[in-house]
């Protein structure tokens, strides 16, 4: 049996273990398709998480706040309730963190999804460190919808 670790493990202020959430797969193998193959996906990814709360990376230890995924409630201009949302993205070109804001009536469009250095926005996507473009990177919920 695996030993049981926290997410982050500390030893006078410095990282010495972090293990990422990982996704077990079964892909079927295009060779023999009675037969899977176990693929193991240790990138995070906004799909994989929901609220807001903080990004840690293992290798340079930055962190920054963002928003993964919230729900809630706005009133259009007749004071009538619609469902509103903020979703996470990431730009692929400068790894800048956004929170788009949509709702029923107005939803997203594709020049929404464009960063001010010309980079597209994803969710899709494994979320890098901004600052030292590493994919091993934490995330720890606060606020959950």
């Amino acid at each position: 049996m695996p030993k049981k670790v926290t997410p982050i493990q500390v030893d006078n202020g410095k990282v010495i273990e972090c293990s990422p959430i990982t996704l077990d797969l079964k892909i079927k193998n295009k060779k023999n398709k009675n037969e899977y193959i176990k693929y193991v996906d240790t990138n995070l990814y906004f799909r994989h998480m929901g609220g807001a709360g903080t990004i840690y990376c293992c290798d340079c230890q930055y962190s920054e706040e963002i928003t993964s995924h919230l729900h809630g409630i706005e009133f259009d201009d007749y004071g009538f309730e619609i469902e509103a949302y903020s979703s996470g993205y990431q730009c692929q070109s400068c790894s800048k963190f956004y929170t788009l804001h949509y709702n029923e009536v107005k939803e997203l469009e594709e020049s929404d999804k464009q960063c001010e250095c010309g980079g597209k926005l994803e969710d899709d996507k494994p979320i890098l460190c901004p600052q030292c473009k590493s994919k091993k990177v934490e995330y720890y919920c606060r606020i959950i919808t």
